[in-house]
């Protein structure tokens, strides 16, 4: 297999509304392939936080751990690897060691994780979304990537990037934004966010099947549920009005740059 796209996301703190590991666990659902790779050792997991789920079966009782899995997916056009599962509470350092091993031996052509991030938007609006990395190549490569630069508490993911850059394996870091007073799962719109950055950024073109309609249901059952509260109404609405103006005054920026390197191309043109 050529050197494939490895998508990781891990439910947790990282990944509000669990808008990255609901997208893969979507992915995974809909699409042909098998797991590779299963992490539930359980040093790794506080089982008090992250409980063990039982499930009933024709055969009887079963328990599913917490883990870490990597799954292959088979699409049209390629093969594509993804990871999910729950972040792990403890031995952060002994786990990212064990996956990142792992993950080394697939020889990605690029580990891309998911996140998302609760902040004041109103759900009625695109959800903004970011893409930054470390790796010089790629932020020149892809004109929607930004060089990484946050500084502060991180994720489990962030580390195993942190370490992935260090054995020259590229990594890049995909988020998006999710409204703070809907910050439960599932969100249907902030996954299709994530699934269309993929195919902005890294060409990823997944059939989206039938997300593009959950996420009007989803945005349609919030505008009624929110309707139903005057305060909450008004406040959706204030959002909206700050959401309206900062894309203006992004798109008056914006436009004022393109008109000065325009100018400034016309005087180069001039003197030369």
């Amino acid at each position: 297999m050529p050197q494939p796209i490895v998508i990781l996301a891990l439910n947790g703190w990282a990944d509000a509304g669990a808008a990255g590991s609901g997208l893969i666990e979507y992915l995974v659902d809909r699409f042909p392939g098998e797991e590779i790779l299963r992490i539930d050792d359980e040093r790794y997991f506080n089982f008090q936080d992250v409980r063990p789920i039982q499930r009933m079966r024709a055969e009887g009782t079963s328990i599913e751990w917490p883990a870490v899995i990597l799954h292959l997916l088979h699409f049209p056009d390629q093969d594509i690897i993804v990871g999910y599962g729950s972040e792990p509470s403890l031995c952060w350092r002994t786990f990212i060691e064990e996956f990142e091993r792992h993950i080394i031996e697939l020889t990605p052509s690029v580990v891309v994780t998911l996140g998302a991030q609760l902040v004041d938007i109103p759900h009625t609006r695109p959800f903004p979304w970011g893409v930054y990395s470390t790796d010089p190549q790629l932020v020149a490569d892809h004109p929607r990537i930004e060089p990484l630069e946050y500084t502060g508490p991180t994720s489990a993911l962030s580390v195993l990037c942190a370490q992935l850059d260090s054995k020259h394996v590229p990594t890049a870091q995909a988020w998006v934004s999710v409204p703070h007073y809907v910050a439960d799962p599932p969100n249907p719109k902030a996954q299709l966010a994530l699934l269309e950055t993929l195919a902005d950024c890294f060409g990823l073109e997944i059939a989206t099947d039938s997300l593009p309609d959950a996420s009007n249901t989803w945005e349609e059952n919030i505008t009624q549920l929110t309707g139903q509260s005057p305060e909450i109404d008004t406040y959706v609405s204030q959002l909206e009005t700050a959401f309206d103006d900062e894309v203006e005054q992004e798109s008056s920026s914006g436009q004022m740059v393109e008109e000065i390197e325009k100018f400034l191309r016309e005087l180069g043109k001039e003197k030369g």
